[in-house]
This record gives structure tokens, sequence and C-alpha cells, in this order.
């Protein structure tokens, strides 16, 4: 790892920050469970087995954005669970390239009312809240952006990372605890094979360790853990002609010392999703999807261990969307798109167990589309993101 000194802005933008915040390499895969088909009726449910009715509640909220803007398609919770942030954008003309332009929005649940965040529809990458549950953290992305903390209630911002005349911030992400800043960054002036870094800035002393990055690399997904001991990303070289080389490559650090370990995964197109980690960090949840075919794979980061907890064929899907851990760690939530033979496309959100069985049928939509789904922190609710508006359901 490499420990680069302190910069000015860097300092003083993490002493405002500070202020207000007071694996294994084998790719052997154990498959023990049964081949399921993914379209299931409700009918097939094993209520008595898991006490789950068969749909989740109607959504008891509903949030929408204003007519012509589009929902980005991930969304955060605050940690009390009152409040989400998320990102729009305007909606795409016919003909027109989509807009790279887009605002932060921070909801109230309850009663659902939407406030903007930052300045209007600049494109923001990843909005997300900070420990102290006041305070979103987001990044407006035009070349030497800097990364923003504005308190919700009363719109006060201050920059707590400011991009340097070399490298630009391409993302940002807080650690749960608060107490580092992930980034992504590519260089300036280096279009032909861009380089590209993930680094962590420590919000207290302001020093930043590179973790991983190079020329030609991709960096994507990369996600704390709950503890905020390790943090996992997906990276790949883009130069490399070789499809499987180019595929999957999932990296993690663990701290305090930021040992760097590639972390095996069981196809080359497996991904992962916000949520993925297990509440107890110590393992991740992942999918891949190929002609129709969905496999749902725990892995145990500490050893490498992977299970194939779910192999749905028989249907045709075409969008798989994410997979997240419940918070009490009893469930694993995934959302479909699958296409019948009719060619309608039919939304299902199912809930597995992490150790496998057949995957329960609870919500079966027929409107909107599911780009991803989320967790409350307290886990008594469930969100589905469309693309116009956020369900968010009560369990049973």
């Amino acid at each position: 790892m490499m420990v680069e000194p302190q910069s000015k802005h860097l300092c003083h933008g993490m002493l405002l920050l500070a202020t207000v915040l007071v694996v294994g390499c084998g790719r052997e895969v154990a498959d023990n469970r049964p081949t399921e088909t993914l379209a299931a009726g409700p009918g097939e449910l094993d209520e008595s087995a898991h006490g789950l009715s068969n749909y989740l509640s109607e959504p008891f909220k509903t949030i929408a954005p204003a007519p012509g803007d589009v929902i980005a398609g991930r969304l955060r919770w605050s940690p009390d669970g009152r409040q989400l942030v998320f990102t729009c954008y305007k909606q795409r003309e016919e003909g027109k390239p989509f807009p790279r332009r887009g605002r932060a929005y921070a909801a109230d649940v309850y009663p659902g009312e939407i406030s903007p965040i930052g300045c209007s529809w600049s494109y923001f990458v990843a909005p997300h809240f900070a420990p102290d549950g006041e305070s979103v953290v987001f990044l407006p992305c035009h070349p030497g952006s800097s990364v923003v903390l504005q308190n919700v209630a009363s719109g006060a911002t201050h920059v707590i990372q400011e991009a340097t005349h070399e490298w630009d911030i391409t993302g940002a992400r807080l650690s749960p605890d608060g107490e580092y800043l992930a980034l992504t960054e590519s260089r300036n002036g280096d279009s032909e094979s861009m380089s590209r870094r993930i680094i962590a800035a420590n919000i207290q002393t302001g020093q930043v360790t590179e973790l991983w990055g190079g020329r030609n690399q991709y960096i994507a997904q990369y996600l704390w853990a709950p503890d905020s001991r390790s943090l996992m990303w997906k990276g790949r070289n883009l130069g490399d002609t070789d499809l499987e080389a180019r595929g999957s490559r999932f990296f993690m650090v663990t701290l305090p010392g930021f040992e760097l370990t590639e972390i095996a995964t069981p196809e080359p197109d497996f991904t992962v999703s916000d949520g993925c980690w297990s509440p107890d960090s110590r393992q991740i949840v992942g999918f891949s999807l190929e002609q129709g075919q969905v496999g749902i794979y725990v892995i145990t980061v500490a050893t490498g261990k992977t299970e194939r907890i779910v192999s749905m064929s028989g249907s045709s899907v075409d969008f798989v969307a994410g997979c997240a851990w419940s918070p009490d760690g009893r469930w694993i939530a995934f959302g479909t798109w699958v296409e019948e033979p009719r060619g309608v496309l039919v939304r299902q959100v199912y809930f597995v167990s992490p150790q496998g069985g057949q995957p329960i049928l609870v919500l079966d939509p027929t409107s909107d589309e599911i780009s991803s789904l989320s967790w409350s922190p307290s886990g008594d609710s469930l969100a589905l993101v469309g693309a116009n508006a956020i369900e968010i359901s009560k369990l049973p």
C-alpha cells in the first residue's frame, strides 16, 4: 500500500467532517441445493415453514419524483430508517443521448415529503447518509468536483474532500462508522489508457492510503462491511482481450493494516449490489445471470468458501434486481424480471434463507420495473426502486 502525504485541502475538509460526525483463493463451489424453477406461483410457497404470507403488504408508502424525472436505481436509508436519499435524472428524450445530469433528493418516509439536496441538476454520484443521520455525503460529477457534506435540515454544506490538479474524484463512500472516506479517482489528461485508483482517507488525520489501481483499470461496486473493518470493490483490466480475465475480480482490504486480498468468484459475470454484506460482516452474497439462468452465491470472505444457495432454471430471466441481506441475517431478498411465453415481463421479489432452499415468492408486482431493492435498517420494511416511484412495503 502507498501512503501519501497529507494535503492542506484534505486535512481541512476531513477535520470539518470529523466535527460533524463527533479471503481465500479457491474457486470450488459447493452446491448441494436442489435446482429450482424461477417462475414459482403463490401456491408453491412453503408458508407453514417460513411464517410468511404469500405477498408483502401493499406499499404503505409510495415516493414519486416530479413528472419527467427518472429514479437512478439506488437509494440509501438514514440510520434511523426515517429518511431516504436517492438521485433522479431528467427523462431522456427520444433520439437524444441519456442526460448526464441529475439531482439528489432526501425523502421523509413519514409523511413522504421530498426535498432537493445540493445544487440544481448537477449529476450526482451515490449520495448516502453520514453516520449522524442528519447529513448526506454526495459528489457532483464533473471535472474538478469535490465531495460535499450537506445537512438535510439546514442546507449547510462543507467540502470534505477536494479534487487535486492530478486526480479527479469519480466516486465517494463514507464508512459506516465515519472513520474513513473511500474514493475512486481518475488521472487528469490520461484519456487513451485511463489511470484509475481507489484510496482510503482517514477522517481524523487526513492520511491517504492508495489501495489498488493502475492503467486501463475499471473500479466499481466498492462497498464497506457493516463493521467498517473491510472494504470490497470490483476491478478489472479494460485492456485485456481475454473476456474471462476481464470479468469479475473482487478485492478486499482489511483495516487497520489495509491488507489486500482477492476474493475468488464462482462465475465470470458474478456481481454484487448494495446490501451484499451479511450483518456480521463475514459473508457476501452475489449473483450471476447467463442465458436466463440465475445463480445466487454466498462467499465466506475469511476462507473463500463459496456455496451456491439458489440455482434457478427453466425460465427466461432478463434482469436480476440485486441481492440484499436482511439486517437480522435471516433472509436474502432478490428481485427478477421474467419474460413469460406471451412476451410479458413479470417482476417478482423472492426471499431465500442464507443456507439455501426453495426461494419464497413474497411479491408479484405487475407494473413498474424493479431496478434495486433495499431493507430498512430495522428490517421491518423493504423498499423497491422503480423508474417512476419507490414503493415501501412492510413485512408481515
